[in-house]
């Protein structure tokens, strides 16, 4: 982690030394592309999104009409959004496997409400629709469903 952090540091000092050059742009990609990286071994960080949303707005600041770069990062971040919904989809089916259907529609809502354009979530919804009197147990609210 703390070889993420130099290295997103160094990112944001070369943004800060060269502004509006080449190099800035390539910073700011790699500070998403460390991102990413970290979501994908670090799923249960979702915090790491907020940097990465963050960087991007920052990046709209300075290059407002780069949208080919911006692309790019947004692409990055649903990237990131597709681990995190990926991570809670996987550890719903671990609850499904070891018959805890309560607690696997937990972590499958959990990825639908705050992942729902995501590959994974897509799924969640499905195993949702099945878990469906769990579902309605536990009280989860239905517009979920519905869409």
């Amino acid at each position: 982690v703390e070889l993420y952090s130099d290295s997103i540091d160094s990112f944001k000092t070369l943004i800060h030394s060269f502004p509006h050059t080449p190099l800035s742009i390539l910073a700011f990609q790699e500070i998403s592309k460390v991102y990413l990286e970290m979501s994908a071994q670090n799923a249960q960080n979702p915090y790491l999104l907020d940097l990465a949303r963050l960087n991007i707005r920052r990046f709209e600041q300075y290059y407002p009409n780069d949208q080919e770069s911006l692309q790019l990062l947004q692409n990055m971040a649903v990237s990131m959004e597709e681990n995190f919904a990926a991570k809670l989809k996987s550890t719903a089916e671990f609850y499904e496997r070891k018959k805890m259907p309560k607690a696997a529609v937990i972590y499958y809502h959990s990825s639908l409400a705050n992942y729902p354009n995501t590959i994974s979530a897509k799924a969640c919804k499905e195993r949702l629709i099945k878990l469906n009197d769990f579902y309605q147990e536990l009280g989860l609210p239905h517009e979920l469903l519905q869409n």
